[in-house]
């Protein structure tokens, strides 16, 4: 390892390069990989990764240019003799990527034959239709080609080679993790330089896509009480790792710190048991639980994260687009867009929290930020209203079982009776639990600043704001929405106004901002609608509340502004709230009216609101949360109170919120 990390060191003056790669190459090759220890297989993963390290740099990758070809063929030939494993194969392949890239970064043509040379394998074993029926029809196929004799489904079936599961398995890993990483490594090219080299993946789509559409299906399925039977014993492999759970926690079973256990587990010297391992030394050819539980999790987050890289593919220049006859992802996929909605949508209601989140983070936000307007219809119209109600409802439904204590309550019922290690393990559990809510909280807040200002702190529109300079032709998300999914809209408020009042202090920065974004929509008129009422009451009884809640006190003035402009914009409805409220009175409140005239600058408006609600005690204002539980209920509205005209002669969206059957979902592929 030390070695290696001298001929990185090397590698880094430009005449070096090449006689440091075949160094390192020949490390590789200098081992059989069956026979090779622990350290070895580390020493080797090093290796390959340094080649990668070292194309990255410019003058590196300039002085392998010239070595291009010969280099691709001593890799093309050390994988066939079997020298390098899998995981070290895909490092090299990006490194001959880098170095295609810059060698002719204005040539299109030759990246598409790079990919093409470096896919081959891949693209021949997925574009079969034997094997696509024999390992992806449905869950059940998928298990008997990946999965271990221990699951429910394969426990008693004498047909299945746990062997060739194995295999198949490591291929499969590998090869996510592969189609993944280059296009990662294409669009950092372009965003910094410029190039056109992602558009590189255009033609691989056809083959790529329907294969990790349905493989995420299928891993969906598992979570599902019918995918859990399958799975029998074997369905904590839907779980996190007990190493994941160690740095979670802050520690492991045996009380030591999560760092010593790691390094004493990577080293071989933890003793038996199912304690935790390196993910990085797990043998996913091993008939084991851990194989399994690694196979899921990282084909599941590497397939969400390749689907949120294709949503960036768009075409900008009419001239390039014609001649390669693609414009953008979301329009060349449309007539797919019901199995994506079913990767959404299907089973999303036994996903775990962490399962939801990535899903969130990998793929929905970044085919929101991508989907060109023309496409919000098909694609967002489709999937945002349901998502959206399924996450309003899991997220307040978790929260209120946290506020009451329903999740303590039942681990002490659990574990009452058992011993101390078992209540501390019930503890674990309940922390674990609410890391996970606190994560995807976070995640879906992001989102609906996504939706409603652009970007997931909602940085761009508050700064366009203070200029002065919001482009009123170019609509947001949420701006459409109002117009087209009303119901969907009004499941972002809702959730926005509901996650004000839960203790989480990123989750109540964008809560609030997504609150003012919604504020600046509504207009005041003669006739009161369902969205003036929904701010007046919820909205503000939400803003009121969060005041006592230490955990927002760093976004304060932030929730006196929204709460000043309630008080302005809507007066007439919020006035016989606030004399309802204890010490305030028709003198107070028109004291705090003439005051409110007289001051202009916005630190004196706010200090008089906050002055006006401490009359009525922190011990009050908290308790307005549990009195009217704000934002629970997703408030019925139309287009009209945003002061916006619902599109007319526009055939029906493939689901919304109100509708109760679910879609007829189609194999287009």
């Amino acid at each position: 390892m030390q070695f290696v990390k001298c001929l990185e060191a090397i590698g880094g003056h430009p005449h070096r390069v090449v006689p440091v790669v075949q160094c390192l190459l020949a490390i590789l090759g200098s081992q059989s990989v069956g026979v090779a220890t622990e350290d070895g297989n580390a020493a080797r993963q090093q290796a390959a990764t340094t080649v990668t390290v070292m194309a990255s740099r410019e003058e590196a990758a300039k002085a392998l240019c010239q070595h291009l070809n010969p280099l691709l063929e001593q890799i093309q030939e050390m994988w066939k003799r079997g020298s390098i494993r899998p995981g070290e194969r895909n490092a090299l392949y990006e490194a001959v990527l880098i170095v295609s890239a810059t060698a002719n970064a204005a040539s299109l043509e030759h990246q598409q034959k790079t990919l093409e040379w470096i896919w081959t394998e891949t693209c021949q074993r997925w574009s079969d239709p034997a094997w696509f029926e024999r390992t992806l029809t449905d869950a059940l196929s998928l298990l008997r080609s990946t999965g271990i004799k221990s699951c429910a489904c394969l426990s008693n079936d004498v047909s299945f080679d746990a062997a060739k599961a194995g295999k198949e398995r490591l291929h499969m890993y590998h090869a996510v993790q592969l189609i993944e990483r280059l296009p990662r490594r294409l669009l950092q090219l372009k965003r910094k330089k410029g190039s056109n080299a992602f558009l590189a993946i255009v033609p691989h789509l056809k083959w790529t896509i329907p294969v990790v559409v349905r493989l995420l299906r299928c891993i969906h399925y598992l979570a599902s009480p019918e995918g859990r039977k399958l799975l029998g014993v074997c369905e904590g492999a839907l779980t996190i790792g007990e190493i994941e759970k160690a740095f979670v926690l802050g520690k492991t079973a045996s009380g030591v710190s999560p760092a010593a256990y790691f390094s004493a587990t990577t080293g071989g010297n933890q003793s038996g048991g199912a304690g935790p391992t390196s993910s990085s030394l797990i043998n996913l050819e091993a008939d084991s639980f851990e194989a399994l539980r690694h196979f899921i999790k990282g084909v599941r987050d590497s397939s969400y994260q390749f689907l949120g890289l294709m949503s960036h593919l768009v075409v900008e220049e009419d001239a390039i687009a014609q001649q390669i006859g693609f414009r953008s992802f979301q329009e060349s996929m449309a007539s797919a867009c019901s199995e994506f909605y079913a990767v959404v949508m299907e089973n999303v209601e036994h996903q775990d929290d962490r399962c939801a989140r990535m899903m969130i983070r990998g793929f929905i936000i970044p085919l929101v930020k991508k989907c060109p307007p023309n496409c919000w219809r098909q694609w967002l119209g489709t999937i945002l209203p349901p998502l959206l109600q399924h996450m309003h409802s899991r997220l307040t439904g978790a929260w209120l079982a946290h506020a009451t204590g329903q999740q303590r309550n039942n681990n002490v019922q659990q574990h009452q009776q058992g011993g101390a290690g078992i209540k501390s393990a019930g503890m674990d559990e309940e922390i674990l639990k609410e890391a996970s809510m606190r994560e995807i909280t976070r995640e879906h807040l992001s989102l609906l600043l996504v939706l409603t200002a652009g970007d997931e702190m909602g940085h761009t529109y508050f700064q366009n704001k203070k200029k002065g300079c919001i482009n009123e032709a170019a609509p947001t998300v949420f701006q459409w929405m109002v117009a087209e999914c009303v119901q969907a809209a009004s499941c972002l408020i809702a959730t926005a106004v509901a996650a004000l009042t839960w203790p989480d202090s990123e989750t109540g920065l964008k809560a609030i901002r997504t609150c003012r974004i919604a504020m600046s929509m509504t207009q005041k008129t003669a006739q009161i609608s369902g969205l003036q009422s929904f701010i007046a009451k919820d909205m503000f009884t939400a803003c009121m509340s969060c005041l006592t809640l230490s955990s927002h006190a760093d976004i304060q003035s932030e929730i006196l502004l929204v709460l000043r402009d309630i008080i302005l914009r809507h007066g007439d409805l919020v006035t016989p709230f606030l004399l309802s409220l204890p010490n305030i009175d028709q003198g107070i409140l028109a004291s705090f009216h003439q005051a409110m005239q007289t001051k202009n600058s916005e630190k004196d408006q706010r200090n008089l609101v906050r002055k006006l609600l401490l009359r009525s005690g922190g011990s009050e204002l908290k308790a307005l949360a549990q009195q009217h539980s704000p934002g629970a209920k997703i408030p019925q509205l139309q287009s009209s109170d945003f002061g916006q005209k619902s599109g007319k002669n526009l055939p029906a969206l493939l689901d919304t919120v109100s509708s109760s059957e679910p879609s007829v979902l189609h194999n287009l592929f």
